[in-house]
């Protein structure tokens, strides 16, 4: 009983560690682009990192990309 208990724990442990990892990659793709003026590419990659982790961070580089690619309905 004690096995399956740390078992499971250890187990989404690291499936949780996975996501938040997958979040952290996605996030510096994303300010990468942003970083080439890529801002189309910035902005589905910020869409897809705030989906796993709504930081300040990201809302604010997802609103400038909008706002730089003149779409300024969206950046509000």
């Amino acid at each position: 009983m004690k096995n399956t208990i740390k078992r499971s724990a250890i187990l989404l442990l690291l499936v949780l560690g996975s996501q938040v990892g997958k979040a952290q990659y996605v996030l510096k793709q994303a300010d990468a682009q942003f970083e080439l003026f890529n801002y189309r590419n910035a902005i589905k990659l910020y869409k897809e990192a705030y989906k796993k982790e709504k930081s300040l961070h990201v809302t604010e580089r997802l609103a400038e990309s909008y706002s730089l690619t003149q779409d300024y309905v969206a950046a509000e």
